[in-house]
Parts: structure tokens; C-alpha cells; sequence
């Protein structure tokens, strides 16, 4: 990076589970690069999950289904406002659940501006 110059756009695509609660050290990494010139966009992708009725067998089964997807949906939520607020302290653009236009969109001006 030294050799060419830069500034450089850092595209972060994930799904970031498993993260929530310790994104401390990518927001210091993210800081430290928008502190020197450069730029930083945050794609957080989501996997296609099932509906609750998809999970289930057998009627008993459908609160138990739907109370699953509600958790999930739960968790899911608390991560995105988690990335939502870290990108904004670091000064990182964050692009949450996109269509896959918008991931294409996003890498093509990130790559290209």
C-alpha cells in the first residue's frame, strides 16, 4: 500500500455472525485507515433462511418454529444495529442486507471511484 500511495476504498462483505460483541478490533482497524485517507465500506449479506413452517413436521411443532425465527430475527436485528453503530463511530459506510443489485452496485463503485 506505501508503494502505491492510495488512498484505497477497504470492502468488507459478510454475514457477520458470530461477531456480535466483538467488532471492537475491526472498528480500531477501520478508524485507523479512515484516519489515513481512506475509505470503508461494510457489506452485511444474509443468508435465505426458511420460513417457520418450512422447519416443522407437524403442527405442534409451528410455535415452537415461529418462535425460533422470532429469536433469530431478534439476534439479527441487535447485529445490524451493532454494525450500523460501529461503521458510523469509524467513519465506514455500511450497506445492511442489500438485494444482490446493490452488492454488485456498491463493489462496482467502490472498486471504480
Amino acid at each position: 500500500m506505501a508503494a502505491r500511495k492510495g488512498p484505497f476504498v477497504i470492502v468488507l462483505m459478510s454475514d457477520f455472525l458470530g461477531l456480535r460483541g466483538a467488532c471492537d478490533p475491526l472498528w480500531l482497524a477501520l478508524g485507523r485507515a479512515r484516519s489515513r485517507g481512506h475509505r470503508a465500506l461494510l457489506i452485511s449479506l444474509t443468508e435465505p433462511r426458511p420460513t417457520p413452517l418450512d422447519l416443522v413436521d407437524f403442527a405442534d411443532d409451528v410455535d415452537t418454529a415461529r418462535g425460533l425465527a422470532k429469536a433469530d430475527q431478534a439476534a439479527r436485528t441487535q447485529l445490524l444495529d451493532e454494525l450500523r453503530q460501529g461503521a458510523r463511530r469509524s467513519g465506514a459506510a455500511l450497506i445492511a442486507d442489500p438485494a444482490p443489485r446493490e452488492v454488485v452496485v456498491a463493489w462496482a463503485s467502490a472498486a471504480f471511484s
